[in-house]
């Protein structure tokens, strides 16, 4: 074929296919319409009605005595002091500085910590600390102050291995 022909017939067809690429990938207007709200009807409150006037009752003559002076009331019995809420102040301290403590699975705070947040009564103490058994109590707290003290036991591996080596004399430990 001629390429005179070739050539402007391949630009055209570029022309074309670029030209509806763009058509394609360029996002369409989105026309939406929201409705009008209509004005809201205004809001009356309905009047109060007026209060019947009272109507006063008056006693018959002979009925009527004079005002007697009435006694004073006597005052009200002395409340008795009102009762301190129970106060806990609970210390806990442990022989790992930095350990977890825990109340009721609530963090408290690292050892040693002092909280007032705990109420009387039965609650579980767990404390935790990196390389230690974790420790766990029920514990009875009574109002007033309270000092625990936690001893952990430390977690120790057996790391005793017999090794023998290629040369066969001896066990390096």
């Amino acid at each position: 074929m001629n390429r005179q022909i070739i050539l402007p017939v391949f630009i055209a067809l570029m022309l074309v296919t670029g030209l509806g690429f763009y058509m394609m990938s360029r996002p369409k207007p989105v026309s939406t319409r929201t409705p009008v709200a209509a004005a809201p009807a205004p809001v009356v409150a309905p009047r109060p009605a007026p209060a019947p006037a009272p109507v006063p009752i008056e006693e018959p003559r002979a009925t009527r005595r004079a005002a007697l002076p009435v006694p004073a009331a006597a005052p009200p019995p002395a409340e008795a002091p009102a009762r301190p809420p129970d106060l806990v102040t609970l210390h806990i301290d442990s022989d790992v500085p930095g350990a977890q403590v825990f109340v009721d699975r609530q963090f408290v705070g690292a050892a040693p910590v002092t909280t007032t947040d705990v109420k009387p009564g039965a609650h579980q103490l767990n404390v935790s600390a990196p390389g230690y058994d974790p420790y766990a109590q029920s514990i009875e707290i009574e109002p007033g102050p309270r000092d625990l003290m936690v001893r952990f036991k430390e977690v120790k591996l057996d790391a005793h291995v017999d090794v023998i080596h290629k040369h066969g004399i001896g066990s390096c430990r």
